[in-house]
């Protein structure tokens, strides 16, 4: 079943809070806010979707969700799965403590879900997991592929719009694509 087919049934109505973590830095560790970012670029202002670059401080933004009141909060990480690089799955928050044992967030991702669950007992919450190939910083040794702009964008009052280019291993960005394409498309539909 296709990752389309798969949140289609899920995400039909109500409000998400898509919270895009990791750290651009580290090569493929920077999907989050990589799809985050994107989906800022290609959606029209929404009152049922709220983007949010957690980058490697999530934490931070939890009183922000909290005050949204998300119907589903899909949270975007790299993940160590043992799967093929650019792999994604659906992890069900019960099942996130085995995906995010180690990460380069400042807190454990499995803490702020339990801050966000306690406020938010009835939020539906869930990881976008890709398989990362590496999470080391960029080291010329890996084969990569960019957004092919300048280093530094221009990021003026947009905390969403990135300040440095994105990087990724190839299959790790074909994965991260599907992923901002499916999004995409479900929450401009959103009821």
């Amino acid at each position: 079943m296709s990752l389309y087919s798969e949140l289609k049934t899920r995400l039909v109505k109500g409000k998400v809070a898509v919270l895009g973590v990791g750290d651009v830095k580290m090569c493929d560790d920077g999907v989050g806010p990589y799809v985050v970012s994107t989906l800022h670029e290609l959606l029209p202002p929404l009152n049922t979707v709220k983007l949010i670059n957690g980058s490697t401080v999530p934490e931070m933004y939890r009183e922000e969700i909290v005050a949204f009141q998300p119907t589903y909060l899909v949270i975007i990480d790299a993940a160590e799965m043992k799967s093929e690089p650019g792999t994604v799955k659906i992890v069900e928050k019960e099942h996130m403590r085995g995906f995010l044992p180690t990460s380069s967030h400042m807190l454990p991702m499995t803490l702020v879900v339990d801050w966000i669950q306690t406020a938010l007992p009835d939020v539906d919450i869930f990881l976008l997991a890709i398989q990362p190939a590496s999470i080391n910083l960029v080291d010329d040794n890996l084969e990569l592929v960019g957004d092919g702009e300048d280093f530094f964008n221009a990021v003026e009052d947009d905390s969403l719009k990135p300040f440095f280019r994105f990087i990724f291993t190839p299959k790790v960005d074909a994965g991260v694509k599907i992923v901002v394409e499916t999004l995409s498309k479900l929450l401009k539909n959103l009821k």
